[in-house]
């Protein structure tokens, strides 16, 4: 059962039945080739946003597809976001009937406390901001203990292999940019009848957690699953509500307009958050959004169970990828140190951006997240009420699998050069989820000096320090992710160094 504080929050990461195994799917498939051609497009990208930058026009000759309106990115700030006047005022409960799975305390209206509850408030709210101050960045780091409990199986395989990841031998950081005509939902008929190979799962991590390992033995998907307790239900079921509530309030207001809803992930509205450098921009800042929109956004990232589901992403991220995890490390708390006006989302995650899918019927179709680090990875939680045997399934197309991916449970997987989607869901079930990434330019922002590669060549001998800060990248990307044969060994000398560095 996982540790509480005194106060009622729950430790970060979660502890798991020291009786779970971990079953490992084998692939036979390599993935590298792919990261290689989206390292190689991100190059491409590169160049085209630098010019952007010189000449304020939209330069999209080197782009494998010139579809720009499925360009999605929003603008970012190069300053904290101004505070609000007032606290937003709070969202009205949902009045659906929740999951059957689900055992959901009634939800209580919201009264306006005394003097004694304002000075209560008050001294908590100071205990609080006190607390994140002195909290490690990213939140604590698994402890030895936690990764003695977890035992690898047998393997279960694919064809695929991590060197043929789509990705840019030039240098480049993010992944290659898809095009709206090659955008399609898949059927689980349809894959299984083209020989797609299913991976049944409950979703219980705890008990089995799968790992997806490449034909060389590299994990390139996670399925995480849920921490162990019992409460874990209700965070899913608050997520949903929270989701659903945002969504009903910005159409209600005009905040998201009906027009929004199609995009190249899906027809659903979106709202996004947190840190990215997107192509035309000088430097990394914070998603920018009007003032209506970033109230949107800041009801749910302020919400405790939405903060709990970022929490064990980013734990599950730090326990099957703990070299991956130390690269995000030290990447972020430089760029962290460098530009203090950047807001990190949660500040108990790794991850710098954050998506919230907000329904009622999030399925997205194949497609590629192409401004994502390609070798890394984006952590999905799903939720809703819908028959997981039937649809919502994960499809990876070039892992050739398709995963059962259950309401509450949570993937990890390569989503910048590994094709992806979800399988369809019935017309009267609902589907929400949430999702953690990084975007590539901040890893080439920060190896490049916390610059841009026109500012690193205009330098004297900028070509030789931009070549040592490429170096091999395909050997490099594909270094980071780990074996399950070395998994404890990665895990131990992972975090004695960040606990070296006073990461704790």
């Amino acid at each position: 059962m996982g540790r509480f504080t005194r106060s009622g929050a729950q430790w970060s990461p979660y502890e798991f039945n020291e009786q779970a195994p971990t079953e490992v799917v084998q692939t036979e498939v390599s993935l590298s080739p792919h990261i290689s051609k989206a390292l190689w497009n991100s190059d491409n990208r590169a160049v085209a946003a630098e010019a952007l930058v010189d000449s304020d026009i939209i330069v999209l000759e080197n782009f494998e597809d010139q579809d720009e309106e499925w360009e999605d990115e929003e603008p970012v700030l190069s300053r904290p976001p101004t505070p609000f006047s007032r606290a937003p005022s709070p969202l009205t409960p949902l009045t659906r009937s929740p999951s059957p799975s689900v055992e959901s305390a009634p939800m209580v209206s919201v009264s306006v406390p005394g003097y004694k509850g304002r000075q209560s408030r008050g001294h908590k709210a100071r205990r609080q901001k006190k607390r994140v101050a002195d909290a490690p960045t990213f939140g604590p780091l698994p402890q030895k203990r936690h990764s003695q409990r977890y035992r690898e199986e047998r393997p279960n395989t694919t064809t695929f292999r991590v060197t043929n990841i789509r990705s840019s031998g030039n240098g480049g950081w993010n992944g290659p940019r898809p095009s709206q005509k090659t955008a399609t939902m898949r059927r689980v008929k349809e894959l299984l009848d083209n020989g797609c190979r299913i991976v049944e799962w409950d979703g219980w991590s705890y008990r089995n957690p799968k790992l997806i390992v490449d034909a060389n033995g590299h994990i390139v998907a996670i399925l995480l699953g849920r921490p162990e307790g019992g409460d874990w239900d209700e965070a899913i079921w608050e997520m949903e509500n929270i989701l659903e509530a945002v969504r009903k309030r910005g159409m209600s207001r005009g905040i998201l307009k009906q027009k929004d809803r199609r995009h190249r992930r899906g027809d659903f509205h979106v709202l996004r958050g947190g840190i990215t450098k997107g192509p035309g921009q000088k430097k990394p800042g914070n998603l920018a959004h009007s003032k209506a929109r970033r109230k949107l956004v800041h009801f749910i990232t302020s919400n405790f169970h939405v903060g709990r589901i970022a929490g064990f992403q980013s734990s599950g991220f730090a326990h099957y990828a703990p070299k991956l995890y130390e690269y995000y490390y030290n990447t972020l708390h430089g760029l962290y140190k460098k530009q203090p006006e950047l807001e990190q989302l949660f500040h108990n995650s790794i991850f710098p951006t954050a998506s919230f899918n907000l329904g009622p019927d999030v399925v997205t179709p194949e497609h590629l997240d192409m401004l994502n680090l390609p070798h890394g990875m984006c952590a999905i939680t799903s939720g809703g009420q819908f028959d997981y045997k039937r649809g919502g399934h994960l499809f990876m197309k070039q892992l050739n699998i398709l995963c059962e991916f259950p309401s509450g449970s949570t993937i990890l997987l390569l989503s910048g050069s590994c094709e992806h989607g979800n399988t369809p869901i019935a017309k009267t079930e609902t589907r929400y989820s949430m999702t953690q990434y990084a975007a590539g330019a901040l890893f080439r922002w920060a190896a490049y000096g916390y610059q841009s590669t026109k500012s690193l060549l205009a330098q004297p001998g900028g070509e030789a320090m931009k070549q040592d800060a490429d170096g091999d990248r395909e050997a490099r990307a594909i270094g980071l992710l780990s074996k399950v044969s070395e998994l404890d060994a990665d895990r131990e000398a992972v975090f004695a160094r960040l606990r070296s560095q006073n990461a704790l």
